[in-house]
């Protein structure tokens, strides 16, 4: 049961993401990428968390991790046919982003799976 959870909360994970990350881009707010990125990983790992209940951060962390890989992997595809692709380069350039996300999926994951504790505290209450 909890190995589904885990799944159900790394879809709502990614399904909140993709969606609110769309919704920014339509509403043509002004914020800069870094900050976009670290409050859609916190809210969407919080969300995700929230789903699962327990045992979220690994499983967050490695989503985070496949996300990172894609990002890095296509910004080397779009360098390459200017000679001027190098992973290490994409990677030190987009490093204070990679590592805020991390911490802000960390962080995001702890408070879904206090949150869910909460709720699940005061069901029981009832």
């Amino acid at each position: 049961m909890n190995a589904k959870r885990i799944l159900l909360g790394l879809a709502a994970t990614a399904v909140f993401g993709l969606v609110a990350g769309e919704l920014i881009s339509l509403s043509n707010l002004t914020v800069g990428p870094v900050v976009r990125t670290v409050v859609l990983a916190f809210l969407a790992t919080a969300v995700g968390a929230l789903v699962a209940r327990r045992g979220f951060v690994f499983p967050a962390l490695g989503l985070w991790f496949v996300e990172w890989l894609v990002v890095i992997y296509f910004l080397y595809r779009i360098a390459e046919p200017t000679a001027q692709a190098s992973i290490l380069a994409i990677a030190r350039l987009n490093l204070p982003n990679i590592m805020l996300s991390a911490l802000a999926v960390v962080l995001g994951a702890l408070l879904g799976q206090v949150l869910a504790e909460r709720t699940q505290r005061s069901a029981r209450a009832i």
